[in-house]
């Protein structure tokens, strides 16, 4: 499947690796159901490119760092003239200050693994399941990326 975006929007949204990460666009396409109102949490959307894709589509979307300036992620935002649908915050994944239940999806790449112990990684992996919707669906990408992401 032939992604629909531009070049310049593939590269805008996923930043590094273009060729390797659409893979991870084009499986979203093809198995989520992605509605417009739908409300997202970006983990470690430093310059927000997943929060793009995911405004661009109609989502309410809140992109999160850990402890960095989101003023580039902002910055992208605003050319798309989606920024009205994005909260930006610093988040530390291992104790969200989000209710239980609160999003549809959560979604992050390369992030897990800047938490070198398990102990934190299972911390982590709790509080995006506490966040997450009873019907919602959270997606992790891992590189290398061959055939799209893990969706659990």
């Amino acid at each position: 499947m032939q992604s629909k975006l531009s070049k310049q929007e593939l590269q805008d949204i996923i930043q590094w690796d273009v060729k390797n990460w659409q893979n991870a666009l084009q499986f979203w396409e093809t198995h989520f159901e992605i509605k417009p109102g739908m409300k997202v949490l970006a983990i470690g959307d430093q310059f927000g490119g997943i929060s793009l894709y995911f405004a661009k589509k109609g989502c309410f979307v809140n992109c999160t760092d850990y402890q960095i300036s989101l003023e580039k992620a902002k910055e992208l935002h605003k050319k798309y003239g989606v920024e009205n649908q994005i909260t930006y915050l610093n988040a530390d994944m291992r104790a969200l200050q989000f209710g239980d239940d609160t999003f549809d999806i959560v979604v992050f790449k390369s992030v897990l693994g800047a938490l070198f112990f398990f102990d934190d990684q299972d911390k982590a992996m709790h509080e995006l399941r506490r966040v997450l919707k009873k019907m919602g669906r959270y997606c992790l990408l891992k590189t290398p990326v061959r055939r799209g992401c893990i969706v659990l």
